[in-house]
């Protein structure tokens, strides 16, 4: 669902987080069902509103979203994708969610109340089994559409055995609802599990152990959303990244379920805060380690603090009369999470401190579940620890987003990034200027000397590749260029009297931050226009454009959105470009080899293309760029000023797949 969904929501990792937000929110739901039946209806009332419900779900296959629910704008994304989703897979899930907590109840009603809870790890290692399995063997050999319609089939396969089971259930006398009930001798005596027989006769737990069930899974949901976020945010957005800090979310789930074996809490700790050191020591200078060692930091330091909060929640379990209530307030946490890093955070955090914070907080919970005597002696070490970690977080927040860099003039956040106005103040007064920076990537300058601000920095200079092309079409009497991402206006600065320049941005804080602080727009002799919205549905839409020029740069903090490298996409771009138009890519990244992934397609669709690397020049605040420039014909290539700015492949592109709507190979160019 999050494939279909990233077209139409701009690419970022925030679409990821509303559809993880959405599935422990409909998760919750599940079980308060799950909770609700087993406690107030008849075992043959279940079974029936169950076989009911399920016929009624049937109606809402094949889970494939229809085309209406594509946005016609940028308003309101996470609540579009709640709705949506809500539309098309919200009750066949919600049935598929209240599954693990009834079964488990009917499984302790039809053998007199035997612990369950190794099904809750069985149901986890499905889960991670078909995760696992997602990018090794779906996604290479199906469709999104496939897909859709082969997990319609087994959804209905799915109903007629939970049909079954609760026929059968029914059949049983039920247990008196949130009763003590002794666990069966022969069963507790066979498995050897006396902890499970004493929480039986003692099944009414405390207050402050229900805010454990509630607190613990709500930090461990934090700490996942916020690491993927990390993740994707300085790569891509796509389903294996995402499904990486899964696959070990769910692997804790497994372990600690499982059996107390697996959890030492102590070492567990331990490991779980020398991650954390390693997180605010890395966020701060990322420069220490490369993208696949941070990666390797961040799933490890994720996986330790879930070891940590799932041990301590399977620890906390209570006896099987109150299962339903206990994984209904897990499923409360796990939602509370999701809501915390989905809105809160881009209301109340000026900054991607959400992981930082993330883990503070695991670290107090963990503080409140020592169940060691010895607690108030180790009492000071922690209160230490947690304060150290709480100071070095601040200290980031505030190294990080700017409100210790000299100049910051404005910041904001929503749900596409962070977005920061800095103003750098030198001695030369000529070389004043201002900076956009989103997240971490600088997305565009401008000096503030009249005499130099209508010069193109940063990515845009004359000897880029964009540049260039747009020298090499000034013969042409009037041009009409479109840009796929806006930052700051730059390339306005090419314009001339009659040409049009329209820019495609899908934030609205960024075209708020470029017409208020920055004059490229507005000086431009140009006439230019702002389509809102992501620029391959927009384009889509658009009667062809005919555009002598098209740019790609549309790039946020690293974070590439790949629907828009892809072939279909560049179909697209190709249907708005006149015969002898250019394609432009700006393909700089730190962690992926795009130029590569660009190169394959202009050769997969027959084009002629060529890249252009220009280094760096500080006293005129242009920054290294690598652009792809491509063509159906080769003679707008052959401008004397590009054929001389030619540089070679920096590999041999031919080795990679074709990167399409279905299938995208990041490990390929993972530089």
């Amino acid at each position: 669902m999050g494939k279909f969904l990233l077209p139409w929501f701009g690419g970022g990792p925030d679409v990821w987080s509303a559809c993880l937000f959405f599935f422990q929110t409909l998760l919750l739901a599940g079980y308060a069902y799950a909770h609700l039946s087993i406690r107030y209806l008849k075992p043959r009332v279940q079974a029936a509103l169950h076989v009911v419900v399920l016929a009624g779900a049937l109606l809402a296959l094949p889970i494939l979203p229809d085309a209406r629910w594509e946005p016609a704008d940028s308003a309101y994304p996470a609540a579009r994708i709640l709705v949506m989703l809500a539309a098309t897979v919200g009750l066949p899930y919600l049935l598929l969610a209240s599954t693990s907590p009834l079964l488990q109840a009917w499984y302790a009603r039809l053998t007199g109340g035997a612990p369950p809870y190794r099904l809750y790890a069985l149901s986890n290692a499905a889960s991670l089994l078909a995760l696992a399995s997602y990018p090794v063997i779906v996604e290479p050999l199906l469709t999104r559409q496939h897909q859709a319609y082969l997990w319609s089939a087994a959804w209905v396969i799915f109903a007629l055995l939970s049909a079954g089971c609760a026929l059968q259930a029914s059949r049983r006398a039920a247990l008196p609802p949130e009763e003590p009930r002794r666990t069966n001798a022969r069963v507790a005596g066979r498995r050897g599990r006396p902890r499970d027989e004493a929480r039986a006769t003692n099944p009414h737990p405390s207050l402050g152990t229900r805010l454990l069930w509630l607190s613990l899974p709500a930090g461990a949901v934090l700490v996942l959303l916020a690491a993927t976020n990390v993740i994707c945010l300085d790569l891509a957005a796509v389903p294996f990244l995402w499904m990486l800090p899964l696959c070990l979310y769910l692997l804790s789930f497994i372990l600690c379920f499982a059996g107390e074996r697996y959890y030492a809490r102590r070492a567990w700790v331990v490991l779980f805060l020398l991650g954390v050191f390693a997180v605010i020591s890395l966020t701060a200078r990322p420069e220490l380690a490369g993208a696949r060692v941070q990666i390797v930091i961040h799933l490890v330091t994720l996986f330790a603090c879930c070891m940590v909060c799932h041990g301590e929640l399977y620890r906390l379990r209570p006896a099987p009369a109150r299962l339903t209530t206990y994984y209904l307030t897990i499923a409360a946490g796990g939602a509370l999470g999701g809501f915390a890093v989905t809105f809160l955070a881009p209301l109340l955090l000026r900054s991607y401190v959400d992981l930082q914070l993330g883990l503070l907080t695991c670290c107090v919970f963990a503080l409140l579940a020592d169940p060691s005597p010895a607690l108030r002696q180790r009492r000071v070490l922690y209160a230490v620890l947690i304060a150290g970690i709480a100071v070095a977080t601040l200290v980031l927040e505030r190294s990080t987003d700017g409100s210790l860099d000299r100049g910051v003039v404005t910041r904001t956040r929503n749900f596409y990034g962070v977005l920061t106005l800095l103003e750098r103040e030198v001695e030369d007064p000529t070389r004043h200027y201002h900076i956009m920076r989103h997240g971490t990537t600088i997305h565009g300058a401008q000096f503030a000397h009249p005499a130099r601000q209508h010069l193109p920095t940063t990515y845009y200079s004359e000897e880029t590749g964009v540049g260039l092309a747009m020298t090499s079409l000034a013969d042409r009497p009037t041009l009409r260029v479109g840009v796929v991402g806006l930052g700051v206006g730059t390339l306005a600065t090419y314009g001339r009297p009659g040409d049009r320049f329209r820019f495609y941005e899908i934030n609205p804080a960024v075209t708020r931050m470029a017409q208020a602080h920055f004059t490229f727009l507005r000086d431009t002799p140009a006439q230019t226009e702002i389509a809102e919205g992501d620029a391959r549905l927009v384009l889509q839409r658009e009667p062809a454009q005919d555009y002598d020029l098209l740019a790609l740069d549309a790039f946020a903090s690293d974070a590439v959105p790949v629907h828009l490298l892809t072939r279909e996409a560049f179909q697209t771009y190709l249907r708005h470009l006149r015969p002898d138009g250019i394609l432009a890519a700006h393909v700089s990244t730190r962690h992926l080899d795009l130029e590569a992934v660009v190169l394959r397609l202009a050769d997969d669709l027959g084009l002629y293309a060529v890249s252009i690397a220009t280094p760096e020049d500080k006293p005129r605040c242009v920054f290294p760029a690598t652009w792809v420039l491509l063509a159906r014909h080769q003679a707008p290539l052959d401008h004397p000023a590009i054929r001389a700015a030619v540089t070679p492949p920096s590999r041999d592109f031919r080795r990679i797949a074709v990167w399409t709507d279905d299938r995208v190979n990041l490990l390929q160019v993972l530089q």
